[in-house]
């Protein structure tokens, strides 16, 4: 996917839920940019030809190191809480669970 890099590090948590590390990241608004990335190219429509277009969304949240958490599971915790506080939101990106749920507008 485009919005990643080689040292970036995809894993599947569980059912429809993924860990994406970026290493070397200097800003949190960084990590915020590649979740609009990822966001667009989630966004783009799968086309098949039985079915038709096919369109996806993604809840994102972003756990930022050492802020929202200096472990694995405090940073999954933080993420998770961004993520569902985003699915209230409807799509906005809630770049840190610990700092208030900071709205971007996506653009």
């Amino acid at each position: 996917m485009a919005a990643l890099r080689a040292s970036d590090v995809v894993g599947r948590v569980g059912g429809d839920e993924f860990i994406i590390i970026l290493p070397n990241t200097d800003a949190p608004a960084d990590a915020s940019r590649v979740a609009e990335k990822l966001r667009a190219a989630i966004a783009e429509p799968a086309r098949f030809s039985s079915v038709g277009p096919l369109r996806m969304s993604a809840s994102i949240g972003i756990a930022w190191y050492p802020d929202d958490g200096t472990d694995l599971g405090q940073l999954i915790r933080h993420a998770d809480g961004a993520m569902y506080q985003e699915k209230r939101r409807h799509g906005r990106i809630a770049p840190r669970s610990s700092r208030g749920y900071e709205e971007t507008d996506g653009g």
